[in-house]
């Protein structure tokens, strides 16, 4: 059997490593939350939230300019290759009006050649009549000659001439007026040609720096639509990271406030089964305290009692004979009591002065009694209520029959002190 103290101290120690325990659990759950970082803030996930909503307002912002640069990039690729095609259109009328104001300039050409054959007849014709000496001639034809007929015909002839010379000059002024005009409307359609030739060039090479232009927006907006979408999706997982971290924060810190009250329940429950196992042990040890203080009159009655009666006259007394055995005699069973059985009573006498100090009344409210420190339990067992309602109410010898029978069934395992027999 266990000594009351060291019972005691076993009935704590539940208590201490339940609190230990509760203790290294707060102290493992704040440091979890330690590692796990602060939590973060609801206005952290909405400014987060927040900041993805006005990264994909952008983007979408970014998608409709990219939409309407591509249309204007096609629009303009469109118009280059319209600009284009005129400007071979109007090289090919530039072509055709080069070749035309040539055949012009050749008609042109041909006809100063004509005006040039007419006006050098007209000067030949001008020549001669100078050297026949114009009207002189006409009057010496007239006044001489062979007669009448032959002046008639040198007037006619001269006639001839004269009119010769008149359409010669005739055509050789509409040569010349058409060589002019035919040469200045060559050079007129040719200049018209060239400007119409020069505009569509110039139309082609600005549409297609438009388009040019254009292609570079769309290039810088899809830059910038990619690095938008970028963002947007480092904003998102930046958003759902804090969404989770707080979820878990918050997680974390309802398990903590849970383990927080679990601990404070626990230390108050030990704390009240503490107490009310000190109220037990208070209250068992003032009854003990009774107890003895009872017995301790008793045997105080007893030996007053023990001395009036030595005070008084002896007989002589009877002479015994030399006891056989060291163990002295079992005294006759009580009235309704089984027989005492004090066999190895020298070992439970080691045993009980490890238990109790041979205090064979001890009582200190533990729930261990007598010198054996029999529990209950033990005491049923070992059917000690044949001789008291509790083992520290039964005499040595009683508690010493007590132990024999437990023996015979468990042997020494009940008693801390084994060692001791």
């Amino acid at each position: 059997m266990r000594p009351p103290r060291r019972r005691l101290a076993i009935l704590l120690r539940p208590l201490t490593a339940a609190a230990i325990g509760l203790a290294l659990v707060a102290t493992t759950i704040s440091s979890a939350a330690a590692d796990r970082g602060p939590t973060p803030t609801a206005d952290q996930v909405t400014a987060a939230q927040s900041a993805v909503a006005s990264a994909q307002a952008t983007a979408q912002s970014i998608d409709a300019r990219l939409a309407a640069a591509r249309d204007a990039v096609a629009t303009a690729r469109a118009e280059a290759a319209e600009a284009d095609m005129a400007s071979h259109g109007a090289d090919a009328l530039l072509a055709r009006a080069s070749e035309e104001a040539s055949t012009a300039r050749k008609a042109a050409d041909s006809a100063r050649q004509h005006a040039d054959d007419a006006s050098f007849l007209l000067s030949l014709l001008a020549a001669e009549a100078y050297q026949q000496g114009g009207g002189m001639v006409q009057l010496d034809a007239l006044l001489g000659g062979d007669g009448p007929q032959a002046v008639l015909d040198r007037a006619a002839g001269l006639e001839a001439v004269a009119a010769e010379r008149v359409h010669a000059a005739a055509e050789a002024d509409s040569a010349h007026l058409l060589a002019d005009t035919l040469g200045q409307a060559a050079t007129e359609a040719e200049q018209r040609r060239n400007d119409t030739a020069a505009e569509a060039r110039a139309a082609a090479a600005e549409a297609q720096h438009n388009a040019e232009q254009l292609v570079t927006q769309l290039a810088a907006l899809q830059a910038e639509s990619t690095e938008l979408v970028a963002q947007l999706a480092t904003r998102r997982q930046t958003s759902a990271a804090l969404e989770q971290a707080r979820q878990d924060g918050l997680a974390a810190q309802e398990q903590a406030r849970r383990d927080e009250e679990a601990r404070q329940a626990g230390i108050r429950a030990a704390a009240e089964a503490a107490r009310q196992e000190a109220e037990r042990l208070a209250a068992q040890q003032a009854q003990a305290e009774a107890a003895e203080r009872a017995a301790t009159t008793a045997r105080q009655a007893a030996a007053a009692a023990a001395a009036k009666a030595a005070a008084q006259p002896k007989p002589a007394p009877t002479p015994k004979p030399p006891a056989t055995t060291p163990t002295p005699p079992a005294p006759p069973p009580a009235s309704g009591k089984p027989p005492l059985n004090l066999a190895m009573a020298d070992m439970w006498d080691r045993i009980a002065w490890c238990e109790s100090g041979q205090r064979w009344h001890l009582n200190l409210g533990s729930g261990y009694y007598g010198g054996l420190q029999f529990n209950m339990d033990a005491w049923r067992i070992a059917a000690g209520f044949d001789f008291a309602p509790r083992p520290d109410l039964a005499s040595r010898e009683e508690q010493i029959t007590a132990a024999n029978r437990l023996y015979a069934k468990l042997g020494l395992k009940p008693w801390t002190c084994r060692t001791a027999a």
